[in-house]
């Protein structure tokens, strides 16, 4: 389950309705990554409640047909995508939560668990638990994504995991 919030006036409503990508379980400083930077390397810090200008921090190359920007603190993870169409990631697990929000595009997320399968575009978001089997594949246009892991998912940030992406 997830939850809903809908303002009225000076009221909001709110209301728990089903979600299929999250199952029943239910001042800092962020580091963000500066390009072609490598493990081990200085990061910039950016303090809580900074403003993250995507413009500012230039596309980091994971392989010819994905790139990202990637910002980082100890709790949580955020990278903006750009995938190339017909680009799809396979089956993985991760201890981290994720969410995600899709910009421009579709994409195809899938939950083999239980064989849940969604298109999502524009304006859709997701939300996949910890430890939970998901996968995804991009349509017949670029695409365009932030992704949202927490806590941060160390192989992401050292090692871009672009070995797993793979054209359709």
């Amino acid at each position: 389950m997830h939850i809903c919030a809908k303002t009225y006036s000076a009221s909001i409503q709110i209301k728990q309705v089903p979600n299929p990508f999250f199952g029943p379980s239910g001042g800092r400083q962020y580091q963000q990554r500066p390009h072609g930077s490598g493990p081990g390397q200085a990061r910039k810090l950016l303090k809580m409640n900074a403003r993250v200008n995507w413009n500012q921090i230039p596309w980091e190359t994971v392989n010819e047909k994905i790139s990202r920007k990637l910002v980082s603190g100890k709790n949580l993870m955020m990278i903006l995508y750009r995938f190339q169409p017909h680009q799809e990631w396979p089956t993985e697990t991760h201890e981290a939560e994720q969410s995600g929000y899709i910009i421009a595009g579709n994409i195809v997320l899938r939950l083999p668990d239980d064989s849940h399968e969604a298109v999502l575009g524009p304006g859709d978001g997701y939300l996949i638990e910890a430890n939970r089997a998901h996968s995804w594949k991009v349509l017949d246009e670029e695409v365009l994504l932030v992704d949202v892991f927490s806590p941060p998912r160390d192989e992401l940030i050292d090692h871009k995991f672009a070995p797993m992406a793979r054209p359709e």
